[in-house]
């Protein structure tokens, strides 16, 4: 078996919660708004999962079909958005995240002070500049 490239020294610094920090013993379930939220709590990155479905919008999935996480079966990409955000997550009381309608797992952030180990902050989401109203009227 040929040798694994060592991983690189930032994904040690960073941990990175691949899926959320998810646990379904306690009904925390992979991709899912508590999995999310319980990585970003803990200071870590999140990597996160996106299907598209029938109508094109981005649903927080991993698997091409349905069957392992949720009660449906079938191909993801057949469905609606709208039919999708109402499916349950297996062993949870959520529903497949639609990041579209849902913003909520990107703007979880941890609770002020809460310690979130040597050197690590909690990075916020992407922000746009603020730009003056002045200048907004302004731009083509």
């Amino acid at each position: 078996m040929p040798d694994r490239p060592a991983l690189p020294a930032a994904l040690r610094r960073h941990p990175v919660a691949h899926r959320g920090l998810h646990d379904p013993a306690r009904g925390v379930i992979e991709n899912s708004r508590a999995a999310i939220a319980r990585a970003a709590a803990a200071g870590y990155g999140v990597e996160i999962d996106i299907q598209l479905s029938a109508d094109g919008e981005a649903m927080v999935f991993h698997d091409d079909d349905l069957e392992r996480l949720t009660p449906e079966a079938g191909p993801l990409r057949l469905r609606s958005a709208a039919e999708l955000s109402r499916i349950p997550l297996r062993g949870s009381a959520e529903t497949i995240p639609h990041p579209g309608r849902d913003p909520r797992p990107c703007r979880q952030r941890p609770a002020a002070g809460r310690d979130q180990g040597p050197g690590r902050r909690p990075r916020p989401a992407r922000r746009r500049p603020r730009i003056p109203r002045r200048q907004a009227a302004r731009r083509p």
